[in-house]
């Protein structure tokens, strides 16, 4: 097995962290009301969990846009058509 270079351990490791703390403020009074205290509401359980979720589908969705289109064939096979389906979301 080979070793994983520290900057995309510590990237990946650090995005847990969101996930993490909307479970603790949810399960733990007295860490969400400190959380609504100190920082607010919208930085206290599901609503992290739910936006930092929404946020991590979001970017590789939308790198869907950033492709070039699909090659025009004059009669794609289901594979090509699977494939442009599930890169640019709609079939040729």
């Amino acid at each position: 097995m080979t070793q994983i270079p520290r900057a995309p351990l510590f990237l990946g490791v650090a995005g847990v962290i969101p996930f993490l703390w909307s479970a603790l403020t949810t399960l733990s009074d007295p860490l969400a009301v400190w959380s609504v205290r100190t920082l607010s509401a919208r930085f206290t359980g599901p609503y992290v969990g739910i936006f930092f979720g929404a946020v991590m589908l979001a970017l590789p969705l939308g790198s869907c846009g950033a492709l070039p289109p699909a090659p025009v064939m004059a009669r794609p096979h289901w594979g090509m058509c699977w494939r442009c389906f599930l890169r640019c979301g709609h079939l040729p």
